[in-house]
């Protein structure tokens, strides 16, 4: 039959791999819309049918010359496949390329993985569009997933980056101006970094042993206390004192305040600690 005479019978939905257009199945004929530069570059695999002068046309267009969607050209029957993620508790499901993700990495980048794929088989199961979807084992599902931490989430591939990693504590130190900050940590977490500021005294001066033995720079600007190495070394120790901190009066941890505490791990993570008033004695 004549494709401009009669109809094509087959699938008709171009994010399917068994799209009619395609010349080799699996292989996207795929385009912008008609008008757009870049129309060259998605043509390869159309079949001729779909093309004209180079340029991508969806076959309900029948004026190939206007671009005027009149009667479409194949009449659709049920048999488009897609491949992407089926599961909708994942937290991909339905992902189109990361245009409606909301879950971000530190540098704002999605964390997640979207494909056209996906949208379609989102769509095909809530049957708002004809065909099947096949898994192809892209579904993604975030939380923890380090086997070492204790809010560790077997069903997770992509981490969350809120693994809980140990425990911090403040404790009377040495003398009664004195305040220790104490930690333990799984083995499998080091520490590259920290800072924080603190309220409830007057901070005077600051001392890190383990630090010192990871040579890191020690800073104190008024109540803020920066420490970190331009060597990429760190405190691989899983229990000890981070930090002493003097003031310069009397102080008791009760009304001491650590604030913006953050603890940065391997490529500037955030590694997550709980407040702790138990074995806070390193």
């Amino acid at each position: 039959t004549g494709y401009d005479e009669d109809y094509c019978y087959g699938c008709s939905n171009q994010l399917a791999e068994n799209f009619w257009c395609n010349e080799t199945p699996g292989e996207y004929c795929f385009c912008q819309a008609i008008g757009e530069p870049n129309q060259l570059d998605c043509v390869p695999n159309c079949r001729e049918e779909c093309v004209d002068g180079g340029f991508y046309f969806p076959p309900s267009i029948d004026n190939l010359e206007s671009g005027q969607q009149d009667d479409p050209l194949i009449e659709e029957n049920g048999s488009c496949v897609f491949r992407g993620c089926i599961d909708p508790i994942a937290d991909n499901f339905g992902l189109n390329q990361q245009t409606n993700c909301d879950i971000f990495d530190s540098s704002i980048e999605c964390k997640l993985n979207g494909t056209l794929g996906n949208e379609a088989c989102a769509d095909a199961i809530s049957e708002d569009i004809q065909g099947t979807c096949i898994d192809d084992g892209s579904c993604q599902y975030v939380g923890c997933t380090n086997a070492d931490s204790p809010n560790y989430d077997s069903g997770a591939n992509v981490d969350n980056g809120l693994c809980v990693i140990g425990s911090m504590c403040i404790a009377q130190g040495s003398d009664t101006n004195i305040i220790d900050l104490n930690f333990t940590k799984i083995e499998n977490e080091n520490i590259y970094g920290f800072q924080l500021s603190v309220s409830g005294g007057s901070l005077e001066a600051t001392s890190s042993p383990l630090a010192d033995e990871a040579g890191f720079l020690l800073t104190v600007s008024g109540n803020q206390v920066i420490a970190f190495s331009f060597s990429g070394s760190y405190i691989s120790e899983t229990e000890g004192t981070l930090l002493s901190l003097q003031f310069e009066d009397d102080i008791e941890p009760s009304t001491l305040s650590i604030d913006q505490l953050i603890i940065s791990g391997n490529g500037g993570k955030n590694l997550v600690f709980t407040s702790s008033d138990d074995a806070c004695t390193p």
